[in-house]
């Protein structure tokens, strides 16, 4: 299909029958994901199977024994038009094997077709047992395999044929992937075992419309009216981009892969084998784990947290600068009251759900109540695009007139309030005082040094939050607001570039510490020798992302600052 000739349409068209999700909208990618439903875009056994059913279907006139080489033959062009993709390479050896023993008349053995094939896989490139497609796609499958026909024998008892196995098929499914749902991803979705039992078959019918418009979109007549139809069948998967981000639909969590595992385990066993009150109990004493989401895995470099891990529960004010490589994300929160100030997302997509949202669940932070933009920059910017489709979000915060695709993305994202920010506007965040030092109200200036620059102040401390300004506005804002602009502690600006931080501004603002966002071995060389220096000169310390990760800063009742980084602890 053709992106010009059929738009989203064609976008998604060209997702579901090759895998091609770049060009579909962010906000439909983030829901899927959101919902428990990446997998619809993910070629694999649906997609085979009904490439398989479609040659199959169109062969009724001959004897099944005739059939079986013609649908040989077009899934293994199907899976040279896609590629060797590890689910759909599953799925293609699966329904060969399926196909050979109808071909020789014997019974097939679904188990042993899944162990060929996964041993196949394997034995051919054993790197494929750290490919998490891999190991998602053997996984479903072997839930499909082992404990679907246990749950829909059993519900077939009070519930219709169709519904029993459809309900058992998305609960197999939903229990062998969830080490990687709330492992890897971060993400349980309540709601995704209800959710597959309409998209899945719709799904199937877009498939149906795509191959359609694959072979007849160009043909005169046929061709727009295959369009139209596809522009209908493919509104609802954009629908689902419109779904509040809410608990019930997705829950952030965190639990270590084995522990997920075990929990799975003891839930698919209940279903299939204990009594109805006692399964019942399980699946909510379950739920009830994942809701609470702890974790127990050692700690990750990028994601920080503290040692072993753990969820912190903070009691008073804290400021928490997160490790995002070659940009910025800044927590501050107190208690429930929480605001993410930028969201890093320095070259590869994905930041959000990577790296964003595991930091925010180790802080033991599900919801927040705003996020702020000091300027549409990537490293800047492009987090907070996927965080606001991942976790609860009330507000943005940023001062208007900004051009580009990721501020138009937020600014766009339905319910998320715009607040402006300009200089002498305040905002509170529990015990956190917010107040905006610049840019001036009007100003529809581009680039670094219109940032949104934020004092924020509690009791015990302040903090100077400079966005990319560079000296320019720092001379601006020692000129304009003169003591204002004193705090406690500095966050470097343009990550310690050698165009900001000036040996004035330094002595304006007076800091008793700074801290840095970096990249380790960025090829800029921020924080800059230069800056290094004025600091040294000053004596002010200098905690960095770059050499100790994620930097959490408490201030104290005796007016000193607790300041704590997953490699190295310390109180001033």
């Amino acid at each position: 299909p053709d992106e010009g000739g059929g738009g989203t349409a064609g976008a998604m068209a060209r997702a579901l029958l090759l895998g091609e999700s770049e060009a579909l909208p962010v906000a439909w990618l983030l829901a899927l994901r959101r919902l428990g439903l990446g997998h619809l875009i993910a070629v694999s056994g649906l997609h085979v199977g009904l490439a398989a059913g479609v040659v199959w279907l169109g062969l009724a006139a001959l004897a099944p024994q005739r059939r079986w080489a013609p649908v040989a033959v077009s899934v293994g062009l199907y899976l040279a038009l896609v590629g060797a993709r590890p689910s759909l390479l599953r799925a293609s050896v699966m329904t060969l094997i399926a196909l050979a023993s109808l071909a020789t008349e014997r019974r097939p053995i679904t188990r042993n077709a899944w162990a060929a094939a996964i041993g196949g896989m394997v034995l051919w490139q054993p790197r494929l047992l750290l490919d998490l497609g891999f190991q998602l796609t053997a996984a479903a499958t072997l839930g499909l395999i082992c404990l679907a026909p246990a749950l829909t024998r059993r519900w077939r008892e009070v519930l219709p044929a169709w519904l029993a196995l459809a309900l058992a098929a998305g609960v197999a499914a939903h229990l062998f992937t969830l080490p990687w749902s709330v492992g890897v991803f971060f993400l349980w979705s309540p709601i995704s075992i209800l959710l597959n039992l309409v998209a899945v078959p719709w799904t199937a019918v877009t498939l149906v419309v795509s191959f359609a418009v694959l072979v007849a979109g160009d043909l005169p007549g046929i061709g727009s009216a295959a369009w139209w139809l596809l522009d209908r069948v493919v509104a609802p998967f954009g629908w689902l981009a419109e779904l509040p981000v809410a608990a019930w639909a997705s829950w952030p969590t965190m639990l270590s892969p084995r522990l997920a595992a075990a929990l799975a385990a003891v839930v698919g066993w209940s279903l299939a084998r204990a009594r109805p009150a006692l399964a019942g109990a399980i699946c909510l004493l379950g739920a009830g784990l994942l809701l609470r989401g702890g974790d127990s895995d050692p700690l990750h470099p990028l994601t920080g947290g503290g040692p072993g891990g753990e969820v912190h529960r903070a009691r008073g004010a804290e400021a928490v600068l997160l490790d995002v490589g070659q940009g910025e994300a800044i927590v501050l929160r107190h208690g429930a009251r929480v605001v993410l100030v930028d969201g890093g997302g320095w070259l590869a997509p994905g930041i959000g759900q990577r790296v964003l949202l595991p930091a925010l669940v180790r802080l033991g932070v599900r919801r927040l109540d705003a996020v702020v933009l000091t300027h549409p920059d990537r490293d800047h910017c492009g987090g907070l695009v996927e965080i606001v489709h991942l976790v609860e979000v009330d507000e943005l915060w940023s001062s208007p007139g900004w051009r580009g695709p990721c501020h138009r993305h937020l600014v766009g994202r339905a319910g998320l309030r715009l607040r402006p920010l300009w200089r002498g506007v305040e905002r509170r965040v529990g015990a956190w005082k917010l107040t905006a030092l610049h840019p001036p109200a009007g100003d529809r200036s581009r680039g670094n040094e219109r940032s949104l620059v934020l004092r924020a102040e509690t009791t015990g401390g302040s903090i100077l939050l400079t966005g990319d300004v560079g000296t320019a506005t720092e001379r601006l804002l020692v000129a304009e607001r003169g003591s204002a602009v004193a705090a406690d502690v500095l966050k470097l600006g343009h990550h310690g570039s050698r165009h900001s931080t000036s040996e004035r501004f330094l002595d304006r603002v007076r800091p008793r510490l700074a801290v840095v966002s970096a990249g380790a071995g960025n090829s800029y060389g921020h924080p800059a020798e230069e800056v290094l220096d004025r600091l040294a000169a000053r004596r002010i310390p200098l905690y960095r992302t770059d050499r100790g990760g994620q930097i959490r800063l408490r201030p104290m009742a005796t007016g000193a600052w607790r300041i704590e980084q997953p490699w190295r602890r310390t109180l001033p």
